[in-house]
């Protein structure tokens, strides 16, 4: 695989017999009459992310925004990914960037 200074990059492949609803344009092998297909695609890792503990490790919430900080945040999720709960309670996740 390749890699850049925080991801790594793989090819890989899926080898499925007789199965023609995922067929590629190419390659298609052909072994003892049954089709088999091979589907290559790339496959990304990145570091994990890192949410920083609240000061002395405690956050009063009086219902403002609640910003929580870190660092490669949003490399591989969105707002849609996070659950955020304060007690029982679900939290609206806004935006997710980065670092917050």
């Amino acid at each position: 695989g390749t890699s850049r200074n925080d991801e790594q990059s793989f090819r890989i492949g899926f080898e499925m017999d007789s199965v023609e609803s995922t067929l590629p344009p190419s390659p298609l092998e052909v072994n003892e009459g049954v089709p088999r297909v091979t589907q290559l695609n790339e496959l990304i890792y990145v570091d994990d992310p890192v949410y920083y503990k609240f000061q002395g490790k405690e956050k009063s919430y009086k219902g403002d925004a609640l910003v929580i900080e870190g660092y490669n945040l949003n490399r591989a999720a969105d707002e849609t990914d996070l659950d955020v709960r304060i007690g029982t309670g679900v939290c609206n996740v806004t935006s997710l960037t980065p670092t917050q």
